[in-house]
C-alpha cells in the first residue's frame, strides 16, 4: 500500500523486478491501481547498499522515477510523477516480496 501525497489518495503498488545484472543494472515493471493507477517498464541500480533506483514512462505519457531502500524482503520508496507540462505529484509506498 502506498500513498499518492499531492492528492491525499491511497492505493496499491506492485513492483516486479526482472533482472539484476552483476554490476548493478535493473529491470522490472511498475503498476499502482485500487484508488491509483498507471503501469510502466521501469529500468536503473542498485547498490551494494540496497539503494535502487528507477525511471520508466507511464501509459498515460507521464514520467515516473523512484527512489527506494531495500533491506531483506522490504522495499520502501519515495516516487514522482511530471506530465509533459511539468505538473509533478509525489508519494511514497512500502512493498513486501510474496
Amino acid at each position: 500500500r502506498g500513498i499518492n501525497t499531492t492528492y491525499n489518495k491511497r492505493g496499491d503498488f506492485m513492483l516486479r523486478i526482472d533482472s539484476v545484472s552483476a554490476s548493478g543494472n535493473v529491470s522490472g515493471f511498475f503498476r499502482a491501481s485500487n484508488g491509483l493507477q498507471g503501469s510502466a517498464t521501469v529500468t536503473g541500480t542498485v547498490d551494494d547498499k540496497g539503494k535502487l533506483a528507477l525511471s520508466g514512462t507511464l501509459d498515460d505519457g507521464q514520467s515516473l522515477a523512484i527512489s527506494a531502500t531495500v533491506r531483506g524482503d522490504t522495499i520502501t520508496a519515495g516516487y514522482g510523477l511530471a506530465d509533459l507540462d511539468l505538473n509533478t505529484q509525489q508519494g511514497n509506498f512500502t512493498l513486501t516480496r510474496r
